[in-house]
């Protein structure tokens, strides 16, 4: 019979690093209101686990700013900013803009190895350039190759 338990999505960590993945999941996906409580001991009924996994993970939540504890009241959901969204923004385009960058130069170097070794996708074939032919052994470093006149 298959499981269906919340840790399965997780397979990675300490229980309380687990039980932090759900409820930052649960967060970032508007599960939980901005301002609604966590509270301990409903998490863990919920989760059929102790709640020393889950002080761990709303620590860590805290640490992440996702939540706010607040003495001899409890830990809170913190909602996101007008400038919290606008950083995100800002960073979902840096994110972008550094991948077409990051491309389009992996590109061009590979586009310029291929010209000044006249070579295809297989340099362990060794393939002809027009001063000779190109000496490469597979798993032979780039330095190491001998040209051949």
């Amino acid at each position: 019979m298959p499981s269906h338990s919340l840790f399965d999505q997780v397979t990675h960590g300490s229980l309380g690093n687990k039980i932090f993945d759900i409820l930052r999941d649960r967060i970032l996906n508007d599960e939980y209101e901005h301002g609604q409580k966590l509270n301990e001991l409903a998490l863990a009924n919920e989760l059929k686990i102790s709640r020393t996994p889950i002080r761990e993970a709303l620590k860590q939540l805290e640490l992440e700013g996702l939540v706010e504890s607040i003495p001899n009241k409890g830990v809170y959901v913190k909602g996101f900013s007008p400038r919290d969204i606008d950083d995100m923004f800002e960073i979902i385009k840096l994110r972008k803009f550094i991948n077409v960058v990051f491309s389009t130069k992996i590109q061009k170097v590979f586009h310029g190895f291929r010209q000044v070794f006249n070579i295809g996708v297989f340099p362990g074939v060794g393939k002809t350039r027009p001063s000779g032919k190109i000496s490469v052994k597979p798993g032979e470093k780039l330095e190491k190759i001998r040209y051949q006149e």
